[in-house]
């Protein structure tokens, strides 16, 4: 079996990371593709994607990476899309590389850093984001636009004073910063 691509679209909150998984997924087959997302993301549904601009796609709520591998079962798959890597666990960096190398190609979108500007730690572990970023073989690297200055963004800035690395939101918590403009310190 050949070995398929590892795809990263990678950037802060609002870089439409997502507008661009559901791009791809429109362009393919639905018979041969899916969407995976983090059970935890609910902010569009529970068995559905979402951007921010309103657009819905079905999706596969997983609990786990592994539960991914475990949802396919006998399907043939050409193409798997995963939201929100940074949400799941650390066994996503094997799963995916399983993946591509039963000839699946794989696309993930994830947050390359928290709001702190650190890489984000997967579910439950030391180890981060990065790591999968890392292994892929091609990285769209995405910005927004910063919310002071308009120019381009590649923070991710918290809103309201939580200090937990994982706080699911969109506009009402976060906003998308320039590296000038960005504080782990600041809150509105």
């Amino acid at each position: 079996m050949t070995r398929e691509t590892l795809t990263g679209i990678i950037g802060p909150m609002f870089s439409r990371k997502t507008t661009r998984l559901v791009e791809i997924y429109d362009s393919l087959n639905p018979e041969s593709t899916m969407i995976f997302k983090p059970d935890m993301d609910n902010r569009y549904g529970v068995n559905t994607v979402g951007t921010h601009d309103g657009e819905i796609r079905p999706a596969i709520a997983c609990r786990t990476a592994e539960e991914i591998i475990a949802y396919m079962g006998p399907r043939t798959l050409e193409v798997a899309l995963i939201d929100e890597a940074q949400f799941f666990d650390a066994e996503l960096v094997r799963v995916a590389d399983e993946l591509v190398n039963n000839g699946v190609r794989v696309y993930f979108t994830a947050l390359n850093q928290n709001y702190l500007g650190r890489p984000f730690n997967f579910k439950d572990s030391a180890r981060h984001i990065g790591e999968l970023i890392a292994s892929a073989d091609t990285i769209e690297a995405r910005t927004a636009i910063c919310d002071i200055c308009n120019g381009p963004a590649t923070k991710t800035q918290r809103l309201i004073g939580l200090d937990q690395e994982v706080l699911v939101g969109g506009a009402e918590a976060y906003t998308a910063r320039c590296a000038k403009h960005h504080s782990s310190r600041l809150r509105l």
